[in-house]
């Protein structure tokens, strides 16, 4: 999911040191465009992209001049072409006198206004190795292609069907705040709430118990650095309990608003599992029968089960 376009602020001059990293992303861009071209991990018959990166070989004849690149990057409407020209007219220029700025996600980012390019796709080049920025790049392209594309480390990842990269998972994940034994996806208890996300694509799970539970939302974590038309299509909520009537481990699916509150932040992990639970309890106090809990172990109506299990 991408950054969202911010608030478009003055000119100002540019930081010689923010200039420089500037500069020699654009140079690293102009030396080799087929650097923005994302990997490919899908089955699609001919590559969205071939187009575009066809077209950037009409580029290299005005390389080193700035004004006839910075006129390329006004012309026609694939966006990534016209970023990779006003990268290039960056570099050839070799300096940066002004900037400007826009705030995304509570972050100011500066950037230089060039061409007749979208400021969302200008901060995506100019800000190239920051895996969140950069997807601002791809993301109207994709969408109407229907791809998914996942930005991670120094990689972009497309694919016609969801198709999450494991290191994509793992790197999202470790920007929350959970840190479980050996850096893995679940926090090994098995109580009478936990939280799971299937990443169907991977047939992985994150596991995160009621006591383990913070007050964040781990799939925006998940969801932070792709783009989809629909982003969550890949994954698989559900809330495990111990408070079913027949004393089986229960398993509630998290769809509809309460998905839509989760992925919003509206509910967090551990307001989420708790709201789960709450209901379950709810379900059982209706219910005719008695059931017996003992801690996360759930008897059904088996008295007899449940008297030995208190005399063991």
């Amino acid at each position: 999911m991408a950054a969202k376009k911010g608030r478009f602020r003055g000119a100002r001059h540019a930081p010689k040191r923010l200039e420089s990293d500037i500069l020699e992303l654009c140079g690293s861009i102009s030396k080799d465009p087929g650097m923005l071209r994302p990997k490919c991990a899908g089955n699609c018959r001919k590559c969205h992209f071939d187009k575009t990166f066809a077209s950037l070989g009409k580029l290299e004849r005005f390389k080193g001049n700035a004004a006839a690149l910075n006129k390329m990057g006004e012309k026609g409407s694939d966006d990534i072409f016209k970023a990779t020209a006003v990268a290039m007219s960056l570099h050839a220029a070799g300096s940066i006198p002004y900037l400007t700025s826009a705030r995304i996600a509570g972050e100011v980012i500066p950037f230089a206004v060039r061409g007749r390019l979208g400021n969302d796709k200008l901060i995506a080049i100019q800000h190239y190795n920051d895996p969140k920025l950069r997807l601002m790049l791809y993301s109207a392209f994709a969408r109407k292609k229907g791809l998914h594309i996942y930005s991670f480390d120094d990689e972009v990842v497309c694919s016609d069907a969801p198709n999450m990269p494991v290191d994509y998972l793992y790197d999202t994940f470790w920007e929350s705040p959970y840190e479980f034994p050996d850096d893995g996806l679940s926090c090994g208890h098995d109580i009478e709430g936990v939280l799971v996300i299937r990443i169907k694509s991977l047939n992985e799970e994150i596991r995160i118990c009621k006591n383990c539970a913070k007050d964040v939302s781990t799939i925006q974590y998940l969801i932070s650095r792709q783009i989809a038309v629909d982003p969550t299509d890949d994954l698989e909520v559900f809330v495990e309990h111990k408070y079913s009537k027949d004393g089986t481990s229960g398993k509630d699916p998290i769809t509809g608003d309460a998905l839509r509150e989760y992925i919003f932040n509206k509910l967090s992990d551990r307001t989420l599992i708790a709201s789960v639970l709450r209901e379950k309890l709810s379900d059982l106090k209706k219910h005719g029968s008695s059931t017996y809990i003992i801690g996360s172990t759930n008897f059904g109506s088996d008295l007899n089960a449940f008297l030995e299990k208190l005399n063991w």
